[in-house]
């Protein structure tokens, strides 16, 4: 199989692998004052501190949780922010977009860029507590957001700002800068295992208790820690991130094949910023679920560029938010590669591409 669906879930990545049984052999609860709990929260707090390290904050800082999902439902949640106080991006993933009223949603412009100038209008006029999420990184397109301009204009505003750093962390340079209140990551976007992530939050910034119980992570998100995955997130960690730097090279190539071999393809923004990683394109004339299905005969793993769980053909809200034609929106696919795709998986990929569109 020719894996290019890293924005879905990265391989595990042998740096972790390696590390897997032995963190399974420390099976003590790390809440347990014994010296088998001791262990299993020396692990816990090992990855913590290298978490905070690569963030430039304190371990403190940071609590653990099930992945990008909970972590953003916990952002939304532990400020206090009443619902019609709070505004996000009209292309967020649907874990902070579905807990945002419609109306708060604020518009991009056509390639998926917060609009600021639209953005300071709503911090200028909104009732504070105000409460603004707009991601690093865009999980359809790649579209990197201008989280600088906009943390700027959330600290001079007095907002609270949340980042959904999932697709970003480990693959382009990012920090916790000033005027980011917290941040959202997982750790199998990188190559670490399903089932844990992080919410990274201000100095002394006050939160509410997200889930009530027995006072794990500071009180924040109650419950034993999913030890395996904290543990094996901080191998990865400890090890430096995989190598990303040949990978926007690779994906060059890729978009200069694409154009060569069907000149009416359109790639999404890309007139700006993006994940080294990513391509989402059309190829007009072709449904994006019967692409999708092609290549997985082929043998190759991708997305299109949304899913619909009552099986319609509708389109992503990433591409209705830039105001995409309906015949490029319902053939939009993604692309997103990783440290370990090859030169051979992107010549193979384009091969099964030229046949397909014939």
């Amino acid at each position: 199989m020719i894996y290019l669906d890293y924005n879905a879930t990265a391989p595990l990545s042998p740096l972790v692998e390696g590390s897997i049984l032995n963190s399974l052999k420390r099976f003590g609860n790390p809440s347990s004052i014994h010296n088998a709990g001791r262990a299993s929260r020396a692990a816990v707090d090992k990855t913590r501190k290298l978490l905070a390290e690569a963030l430039g904050v304190l371990p403190r800082d940071i609590t653990f949780t099930s992945g990008g999902t909970e972590a953003n439902n916990m952002a939304l949640h532990c400020l206090g922010v009443a619902r019609e106080n709070t505004y996000c991006s009209a292309v967020e993933h649907d874990s902070v977009l579905k807990l945002v009223a419609p109306q708060n949603h604020l518009p991009v412009d056509e390639n998926g860029v917060v609009k600021l100038h639209q953005l300071e209008q709503v911090l200028r006029t909104a009732r504070a507590p105000t409460l603004i999420s707009v991601m690093w990184a865009n999980n359809e397109t790649g579209v990197i957001q201008p989280i600088k301009d906009i943390a700027k204009l959330c600290q001079q505003h007095g907002a609270f700002l949340h980042v959904d750093a999932v697709q970003a962390f480990g693959r382009i340079p990012i920090s916790l800068l000033d005027g980011i209140s917290l941040m959202t990551l997982s750790a199998h976007k990188m190559g670490g295992l399903k089932g844990v992530g992080a919410l990274v939050s201000a100095p002394h910034l006050k939160m509410t208790a997200y889930i009530a119980g027995g006072g794990q992570e500071r009180g924040l998100r109650a419950g034993t820690e999913n030890t395996l995955a904290i543990d094996s997130w901080g191998q990865l960690l400890a090890n430096g991130f995989e190598d990303f730097s040949a990978v926007a090279a690779l994906r060059q190539q890729l978009e200069a094949g694409l154009k060569a071999a069907n000149p009416l393809v359109h790639i999404w923004g890309h007139g700006v910023n993006r994940l080294p990683n990513t391509t989402c394109f059309s190829s007009p004339g072709h449904d994006k679920e019967t692409q999708v299905i092609y290549f997985d005969l082929k043998g190759v793993a991708l997305s299109s560029g949304s899913a619909c769980s009552s099986g319609r053909v509708v389109k992503s809200h990433v591409l209705q938010a830039m105001n995409a034609p309906e015949d490029l929106a319902n053939t939009a696919i993604r692309v997103s590669l990783g440290p370990h795709t090859t030169q051979q998986d992107i010549d193979t990929f384009l091969n099964h591409y030229k046949a397909m569109i014939g």
